[in-house]
Formats: C-alpha cells, sequence, structure tokens
C-alpha cells in the first residue's frame, strides 16, 4: 500500500515523506499542552522575520477596525493570530494521533444533537465555517466520532507533504478532495450521506461578490449550490479556544434553502447570509483568526479595475 502511493515518486520525495513522517509521528506522543507550548515558542521566534505577514495583519485590521481600536491593540490582535497558527498546527498533529477516547480531552462538541438530527436517517449536510481557532481539529474529531465527512483541499505542491498531512486525515477517518477535480466524487459522497466541509473566509478567484466584515470580498459559492441541487442542510460550525490545547466546536442551527438551481442574485443572498453569521464569530474572537490572509486581494481588484473603466 505504501509503495503504491509512492509509485512515480524520486528518491529524494521519498526520503523527505519518511522524514516528515517520523516527524509527525514524534508530535503525536507529545501531550496535547506541550505540542501548543512548543507551538507558541515557534511562533514567538518567528514574529520578529515575519515582516510581510505583519504588513498584511495590520492592513487587514485597519480595513475592518479603523481607528476604533488603538494601534496597540492591533498590534496584540495580530501577533496572538500568528502565534495561534503556530500552536494550532501543532496540537492538530498530537490530536489526529490520539484516540477517541483521548481526544475528548481536546475536543469539546456543543448541540451534538443538531448535527445528528440533520444527518439523520443516512442524509448528508454542509458544515461551513472559517479560519478560527483550530478548526481542522475539530473536522478530525467529528471523524473519530464516526461521521461520514470529507474535506475540500487544493494540494501542496511538495508531494511529500501533502501525503503525510493525507495520511493524517485519513486515521481520524477524514477524506480528501481535489478542489479542482473531485466534482463528481464530492457529489457521490454527499449524496450518500456523507458531511463536507467549506470554508467560507477563503479569497475566491472566481468567487462571488460578497460582503465580508463590512467589506466586498469574493466567497465560493459551492456550499450553497449544492444545497440547493441537493436539497441538504447548511450547518455552520465554529471553533474556539476554551484552554490549553482545549477547543469547543459550536454546532448552529442547519439552515435550510429552497431545493432547485437558484440565480445568480439568489445565490449572493444566501452567501451573504451565512457570511454575516461567520463576520460576528470572528469579530467576538479575533484575536482566534487569521488576520495575515489576503481576503479582500481579489474583491480589490475587481472592484478596481470597475472604478478604471470609463
Amino acid at each position: 500500500m505504501a509503495s503504491a502511493k509512492l509509485s512515480g515518486w524520486s528518491l529524494g520525495e521519498r526520503i523527505l515523506y519518511g522524514v516528515l513522517t517520523a516527524a509527525a509521528r514524534f508530535m503525536g506522543a507529545v501531550p496535547p499542552v506541550c505540542s501548543q507550548r512548543l507551538g507558541a515558542w515557534i511562533g514567538r521566534c518567528l514574529w520578529p522575520f515575519a515582516a510581510s505577514r505583519r504588513a498584511i495583519a495590520r492592513a487587514n485590521l485597519d480595513k475592518v477596525y479603523g481607528e476604533r481600536l488603538s494601534p496597540e491593540t492591533k498590534r496584540r490582535i495580530a501577533y496572538r493570530s500568528f502565534v495561534g497558527i503556530f500552536e494550532n498546527a501543532l496540537v492538530l498533529l498530537t490530536a489526529a494521533q490520539t484516540s477517541t477516547r483521548l481526544a475528548h480531552r481536546i475536543c469539546v462538541l456543543r448541540h451534538e444533537e443538531r448535527l445528528k438530527h440533520a444527518t439523520s436517517g443516512g442524509k448528508g449536510a454542509i458544515i461551513v465555517s472559517g479560519h478560527l481557532s483550530n478548526f481542522m481539529v475539530m473536522v478530525g474529531f467529528l471523524g473519530r466520532l464516526g461521521y461520514k465527512i470529507a474535506v475540500l483541499v487544493r494540494p501542496l505542491a511538495i508531494r511529500p507533504a501533502e501525503q503525510v498531512i493525507t495520511d493524517l486525515r485519513e486515521e481520524s477517518g477524514v477524506r480528501t478532495f481535489d478542489q479542482g477535480r473531485s466534482a463528481l466524487a464530492l457529489f457521490r459522497h454527499l449524496s450518500s450521506g456523507g458531511i463536507t466541509w467549506f470554508l467560507l473566509d477563503q479569497n475566491a478567484r472566481t468567487g462571488v461578490l460578497v460582503r465580508a466584515l463590512g467589506r466586498p470580498a469574493t466567497t465560493f459559492a459551492g456550499p450553497v449550490r449544492l444545497a440547493r441541487r441537493l436539497d441538504l442542510p447548511i450547518i455552520p460550525a465554529f471553533a474556539r479556544r476554551i484552554g490549553p490545547a482545549k477547543y469547543e466546536f459550536d454546532i448552529c442551527e442547519p439552515i435550510r434553502l429552497p431545493s432547485g438551481e437558484p440565480s445568480e442574485e439568489r445565490i449572493a443572498a444566501d452567501l451573504t447570509r451565512l457570511m454575516e453569521i461567520l463576520d460576528a464569530r470572528i469579530l467576538a474572537q479575533p484575536e482566534e483568526w487569521l488576520w495575515c490572509h489576503r481576503r479582500w486581494r481579489t474583491a480589490e481588484r475587481i472592484t478596481a479595475a470597475r472604478g478604471a473603466r470609463p
């Protein structure tokens, strides 16, 4: 099995895959709190050298908050958000290899009955979320609980790194679909009672123009289109930290959209509704959002082009 998935790889790629796998296995044996502390240390060490990411975060905070927050507060939010990336990543490596029994020490699931009811009778569902806190830990936790869950990803250019991540997802019971090549497989997954996870706050190069945190932003229309075509519920769900290496996952009330092929205006309205839910969560816990992401890049390009037209 291992030789089959590495078929066609160079010797260098095979060696890198072995090294990354060994590193991941080592982190799997580290207590979650120690993983978080190590991640925090790495983040703090890298912060002084991450000038470009600091600039992106500060610019994004200025766009959203303007003068409502002091420069010191914005800097604190940007710093905590940056350090949190590394904390979450290392805790994720540990959690992905933790038994279901011990995973409950890392994850707390609120309102699971909403998810159970929405997927009762073998029905599929679409979970929508954002880059808040350690959301990927929650994806793996749902997989360990027996939910038939899958994620859409854009594969990394470095094949060994992508394969190690895929291996860890599979250990948690999470399937991986290629964002650009697996439309039919995703459709079958949902039609057979599966759950798919979408992030609403990615910068979509070919998405729908809506508003995110008060500014025009592009968002992928996939969750709304699939929900309407397959008559599936959309379930907003969000993670937040509640203690050292411990996270709460809140399942919101499912949203039911009319079935059928929607108009572009209807899609935009549906996405706006979902973005408003996500915006409220981000503003409630800003230090846990990914501020160093160029969320508004495509929308700014579109609006600038429109303004330049005669």
